[in-house]
């Protein structure tokens, strides 16, 4: 049975990007297989929460290496009242404020 979102998103898939931490547990081996830890930012959280809906369940993986493409940040312009607070330092009677 194929469940859907209320946008028509499929809930039996998840793409989003991730990576393995830096860290020696990251992929562990045993006598029964194996298991991975992913690190999934939260610019990918929309796709990545489907995975608390697969609990439980045989999952097919295919993992593919991807170029790497840092975060994009929008400059973001105060306006008033907040703008003073990030001014540069302003002159009071001959000394800094």
């Amino acid at each position: 049975m194929k469940h859907t979102t209320h946008d028509g998103g499929d809930l039996n898939k998840a793409v989003f990007l991730c990576s393995l931490p830096p860290i020696t547990t990251a992929i562990k081996a045993g006598g029964d297989g194996m298991r991975v830890q992913f690190d999934i930012p939260e610019s990918e959280a929309g796709e990545s929460v489907k995975l608390f809906m697969m609990k439980n369940k045989q999952l097919k993986v295919t993992v593919e290496c991807v170029p790497y493409q840092p975060p994009q940040v929008e400059h973001q312009e105060f306006e008033e009242p907040y703008a003073d607070l990030i001014s540069g330092p302003e002159e009071i009677g001959g000394r800094l404020k």
